[in-house]
């Protein structure tokens, strides 16, 4: 029988868990105390680098030291749910959920989020345009196979976001091998000294457009679900305001 483990990326103790196949990792974890969670500062890992990876670290341990058949990665209040019509807590994806969509592709990701304007024009208004350049080129040398996938990517009004995934852990591995090949040779190349602590997550917000690149350029079949960000406190959708935005945003792809 094969064995799932969706890891809940935190640096807080949660106060909700949806099932036993969730398992809490403090990411950022080096230098803190510990939370009473898998720590993502043990064994093979890159937990100094979470100001920068976001959580990512957590998936680079997952990488390399998970043991699970199925691997999965969402937010301490972000997660999977079954459709996009209800988001109580209960609808958030379980084991049989998990198994039934991986019985019919390879991969669980985020509903694309919808945008005015283009990946390119997205990142340039919130991020650094030369640090996506330079991914770019990074491709270009060691993998240019995907460039066509980037280069789409980039015209395109949608997004799956949030570095979140449920996959098998074959697939997982050829993902994270790829990605954080790539995103090594980025960092190598970025100075990110005088970045303020946002944009200092650089590889975070790279890794989002490198996952679409990898899937497209792969052609792993993929089941979109919807993701909604949880209140902490009543386990509700949430609404926020983003930055330089008049209007209430619901904080899930629809």
């Amino acid at each position: 029988m094969s064995t799932t483990g969706i890891y809940i990326a935190t640096q807080q103790e949660l106060s909700f868990k949806p099932a036993d196949i969730y398992k809490p990792i403090q990411v950022g974890a080096e230098g803190h105390e510990p939370i009473g969670y898998l720590r993502d500062d043990t064994e093979d890992n890159i937990s100094s680098k979470n100001p920068h990876y976001c959580e990512l670290t957590a998936q680079y341990w997952m990488w390399k030291n998970a043991l699970e058949d199925v691997i999965g990665l969402c937010h301490y209040r972000r997660y999977f749910f079954t459709n996009s019509f209800s988001a109580n807590a209960s609808n958030i994806m379980k084991n049989d959920d998990i198994d039934e969509a991986l019985s019919q592709a390879q991969m669980v990701i985020a509903k694309p989020r919808q945008f005015k304007y283009t990946n390119a024009e997205v990142f340039s208004h919130y991020h650094h345009i030369g640090d996506l350049l330079t991914c770019r080129q990074v491709l270009a040398e060691k993998c240019p196979i995907f460039l066509d996938a980037f280069d789409n990517m980039l015209m395109k009004k949608e997004l799956s976001c949030f570095n979140m995934l449920i996959t098998r852990k074959e697939v997982f591995a050829e993902y994270s091998s790829w990605l954080f090949s790539i995103l090594a040779e980025v960092e190598e190349r970025t100075d990110i000294r005088r970045y303020d602590k946002h944009n200092a997550r650089l590889y975070g917000f790279l890794s989002e457009r490198l996952m679409n690149v990898w899937i497209d350029t792969e052609m792993i079949k993929i089941e979109y679900k919807p993701v909604f960000l949880l209140d902490e406190k009543y386990h509700l959708p949430r609404m926020i305001k983003r930055k330089g935005e008049s209007k209430m945003w619901e904080v899930f792809c629809s």
